[in-house]
């Protein structure tokens, strides 16, 4: 079952001015979602969580994140059906979507669809700039607004 954090969830992705982006991260290792989360709040992005890629789709759908990371390799359900969902869908299909994974495989996520990479393991500038890259800038404006 899908672990959301944090418990408030009333936002819904950039909306009003001062309210802080939502970030979407599915990964099935608890310790790169740790860090993940760390990461994201320091620079002052609000993060979803969900160990489960399953729930992937349904969480981006209620939840309108500005953006999702997105790791490759998960058991059943990996990364690259989750990515294929996501882009499908009509009511997720515009979110951009990083691919958490190793740089060889950039070509390969970039030609399913990803919008950009994140490398492993993830560092704070490279989950910075790869935001970055991908948000509008509307949206990083709302972002920074709400530091």
């Amino acid at each position: 079952m899908a672990s959301l954090r944090p418990a408030d969830t009333r936002n819904s992705g950039p909306t009003e001015a001062g309210e802080a982006m939502r970030v979407l991260v599915v990964d099935d290792d608890q310790s790169v979602l740790d860090v993940a989360e760390r990461l994201l709040i320091a620079d002052g992005y609000v993060p979803i969580l969900t160990g489960a890629p399953h729930s992937a789709l349904q969480i981006a759908r209620s939840m309108r994140p500005g953006a999702i990371l997105l790791d490759v390799l998960m058991p059943g359900f990996d990364g690259w059906d989750v990515l294929a969902a996501l882009k499908s869908d009509p009511q997720t299909s515009a979110i951009p979507v990083l691919m958490i994974c190793m740089l060889g495989e950039r070509g390969r996520a970039l030609e399913a669809g990803a919008d950009g990479v994140v490398p492993k393991p993830l560092e704070s500038s490279n989950v910075s700039a790869a935001l970055h890259a991908v948000l509008p800038e509307t949206g990083r404006r709302q972002r920074a607004a709400g530091r």
